[in-house]
């Protein structure tokens, strides 16, 4: 990214990996993942920083007038800053991007020791002097397929059916319905995108119901046509390949900090979990979807995307199931 070399090191301050280099640091998938997307979006809209070819740096006027990163002391993250309204009730995904934005971005400028690096020069760069990406059409095309054979698959084993896929419920699930505009129901601002029907105004806004009814499998003006075995015969290919990267997995983040460092984190996953389940007099599958903020004695900063199923213990809480053979997890 601009202004970064191989010379260049993450603060000495930071309470994890500081002083150290950060496209050695980046080398992990995780770090990599927490530099390129957690301090975007909001932090750059709303002027956290700014940016020119060279790198980028904090906007101090902005900084101290929004919060960001808990600007001037960068002390514990204040979850609604630099970006909240009315309208972020927890257990809503407008609720889940601003805290995550919001304490992820401060995590990755002070807890992480980043600052105001940035990726912010190549194809991939969120910038006006960035190329264009010339592999964004087919990569997102890629991205439709796979949701597309997830559909497919929820539907197949009885989860959910087209056209909503369970959206419908999402209310009665995590009783708060979503900002303005984002439920189901509610109309859109988008017009002329799908056919309308019989009884509807040619020209008016469609609702996401209606759009995700025309754009089910059923009314679709396309199919997709797949030539890739390793897509159509993954099991008989790629998950008996050697080079298949097993994904699911335990890593015990964040709550491995009381275990020695080389614990198997299927121990640590297992160990925690039936301490919350018998702390909180709670059932196994309960205990899984517990925020990790709401465990005595973590920190009560953390958002609420830090769970054991979504984030530390997806193996062990049944999120997935292993595919590659070669790994002993495989099942």
């Amino acid at each position: 990214g601009g202004g970064i070399d191989k010379f260049t090191k993450t603060a000495a301050t930071a309470a994890v990996n500081p002083n150290v280099p950060i496209l050695e640091l980046l080398k992990d998938p995780g770090m990599l993942q927490v530099f390129a997307w957690t301090d975007e979006v909001t932090t750059r809209d709303v002027g956290c920083y700014t940016c020119s070819k060279a790198g980028c740096e904090l906007n101090t006027d902005v900084a101290l007038s929004l919060g960001c990163y808990n600007a001037p002391t960068f002390t514990t993250p204040d979850m609604k800053k630099p970006q909240w309204n009315e309208y972020a009730l927890r257990g809503n995904e407008w609720y889940k991007f601003n805290e995550k934005v919001n304490t992820g971005s401060w995590m990755k400028y002070v807890l992480y020791g980043f600052g105001a690096h940035h990726a912010n020069s190549g194809s991939f760069s969120r910038s006006t002097w960035a190329n264009q990406d010339p592999i964004f059409y087919a990569h997102h095309a890629f991205t439709f397929l796979v949701g597309d054979i997830a559909m497919k698959s929820l539907e197949e084993r009885g989860i959910s059916s087209a056209p909503l896929y369970g959206l419908d419920m999402l209310p009665q699930i995590t009783g708060v319905k979503e900002c303005p505009g984002n439920n189901v129901d509610d109309t859109t601002i988008f017009k002329n995108i799908v056919r309308y029907k019989s009884n509807q105004e040619l020209g008016s806004e469609h609702t996401w119901a209606h759009i995700l009814e025309m754009w089910s499998p059923d009314r679709r003006d396309f199919e997709w046509i797949i030539n890739d075995e390793y897509i159509t015969d993954f099991y008989s290919t790629l998950s008996k390949d050697s080079a298949c990267v097993e994904d699911c997995k335990d890593t015990g983040n964040i709550i491995r900090t009381s275990f020695p460092d080389n614990t198997d984190p299927g121990i640590v996953c297992e160990t925690v979990l039936s301490q919350v389940q018998q702390g909180l007099s709670i059932s196994r599958d309960e205990a899984c979807y517990v925020h990790f903020k709401d465990i005595p004695g973590i920190s009560d900063w953390l958002p609420d995307r830090y769970d054991f199923i979504h984030e530390s213990c997806k193996k062990t809480c049944g999120y997935c199931k292993p595919v590659c053979e070669h790994t002993k997890e495989f099942n």
